[in-house]
């Protein structure tokens, strides 16, 4: 819905470069001095209408007009409302789930559902075996939880909407034929985005840069030095057992300790189960996709003195290691439904990340799981699901209004104002980006983000 705010088109019109927003400036009229679209009569007394007389929050996109009786101005959520992503000690919150980022490293130390470990892996200093969340250039070195690597976790969106925290660590690995190295000096260096969706819905973005090609590396677990195994992995607790990835239908169980099954090396975006023997245990959801192709999947589970259950995805396995940057973007979820294998929802919500539904016009931004509006600029935007959402949908919408926006859901020429903290979340980033959570779309619902005087007709 491109097009010019109340009161300043006929200026743009006139040649003017700019529209000068300085009192006694009111392009909604004197009664709707804050532009939400519900002047301050009628039912909307000025008393009420609790942001037309606030110039620091103006538009005031949290007063909600819908409740003659009482005149709801509300600060948060009337009822049972969205659960935000919220700041804890070293991480985030949503609901049930936390991710913390407790480490040298930096790499996640922790993922609970409740009470529940999500991840797990076995803490000694030998990089035979995949632990939690890392990346491993087998048997040279690994990065994750319990790791030396000095790194950092830095985060670079704070929610409600969306949240991130960016992990950036190297290793420099010498040239050793024999015991700790590679056959040609090399420098690893990986920069991995976690993002937290109030969905529940966990996003990491994998970019680890080599900086020289190798062709044979030692460790603790091989000294006389092999082809390399350069991965990315996810290890979960021991009493998650059973795994299913696409084209499977049905989940198997875990291969012994110490062995792993091989999967197919997929050229598309693929979903996969993590899940218990009983229905008491809690499920994964888990979706990948490869902006690098990768060399093959495995179900492994760790060694003898302590069993995990770790999905890999294989950059290389068994060959050489050319210099380069590797991509691997994995998503997950975590729920306790009362079923052995995923729930059809959590299948549901991971599928629609492997292949988002349609929204219009928006791209897919795989490395966070948004949709970016693409369209053209205007104080009112409008975003139209050509295919519903089920799982949960981050929209990023570019240089909205500095004063603020509204967000309104309707079909046709019907427009209902959505209710912040309750039917939506939003933050406003930096650059001017709204970025705005909808639990849901149906499909052929529009979606109107707003600034002053870009509102449909209510």
């Amino acid at each position: 819905m491109p097009g010019f705010p109340r009161g300043c088109a006929a200026i743009a019109l006139a040649g003017l470069a700019a529209c000068l927003d300085i009192p006694p400036y009111r392009p909604c009229g004197d009664g709707d001095r804050d532009c939400d679209g519900w002047p301050a009569v009628g039912v909307n007394p000025m008393a009420s209408d609790c942001d037309d007389d606030n110039v620091l929050v103006n538009p005031g996109a949290e007063d909600d007009p819908g409740t003659t009786a009482i005149e709801d101005c509300f600060g948060g959520p009337v009822g049972a409302g969205l659960a935000p992503v919220v700041p804890v000690t070293a991480g985030w919150q949503v609901g049930e789930l936390t991710l913390e980022f407790a480490s040298a490293s930096g790499m996640p130390s922790g993922l609970r559902f409740g009470n529940a470990e999500i991840l797990a892996g076995n803490p000694d200093a030998c990089v035979r075996d995949e632990r939690m969340a890392g990346i491993s250039l087998y048997p040279a070195f690994g990065v994750d939880h319990a790791s030396l690597q000095a790194g950092t976790a830095s985060a670079v969106r704070g929610g409600p909407a969306l949240a991130a925290t960016q992990v950036s660590w190297a290793q420099d690995v010498p040239m050793a034929t024999t015991g700790f190295g590679c056959d040609v000096a090399t420098r690893v260096t990986g920069t991995i985005d976690f993002t937290i969706q109030p969905s529940g819905r966990v996003v990491r973005r994998d970019r680890v840069t080599v900086s020289a090609g190798v062709a044979a590396c030692a460790g603790c677990a091989d000294t006389d030095g092999n082809p390399p195994i350069f991965t990315s992995y996810l290890t979960f607790s021991p009493e998650l057992e059973r795994y299913q990835v696409e084209p499977a239908v049905t989940s198997t169980v875990f291969p012994v300790a110490g062995t792993a099954a091989d999967l197919p090396a997929p050229s598309a975006p693929v979903v996969g189960c993590v899940s218990g023997a009983t229905a008491a245990s809690p499920s994964v959801g888990l979706a990948w996709r490869f902006p690098t192709p990768s060399a093959g999947m495995r179900a492994r589970t760790t060694g003898d003195t302590r069993v995990n259950h770790a999905m890999v995805v294989d950059w290389v396995n068994g060959g050489a290691l050319a210099a380069g940057t590797y991509e691997l973007i994995t998503a997950l979820a975590v729920e306790r439904e009362g079923v052995i294998d995923c729930s059809v929802a959590l299948r549901t919500a991971m599928a629609e990340f492997a292949r988002p539904p349609t929204l219009t016009p928006t791209s897919f931004v795989a490395e966070r799981g948004t949709y970016r509006y693409t369209g053209d600029e205007g104080v009112g935007i409008m975003i139209t699901a050509d295919q519903g959402v089920a799982g949960g949908a981050v929209l990023e919408v570019p240089n909205a209004s500095e004063r603020g926006v509204t967000v309104w859901r309707g079909s046709g020429a019907a427009f209902t104002r959505l209710r912040r903290g309750q039917d939506y979340l939003l933050q406003l980033e930096a650059d001017r980006t709204a970025v705005i959570y909808l639990p849901a779309l149906v499909v052929g619902t529009a979606i109107v983000v707003s600034g002053p005087g870009g509102e449909p007709p209510p």
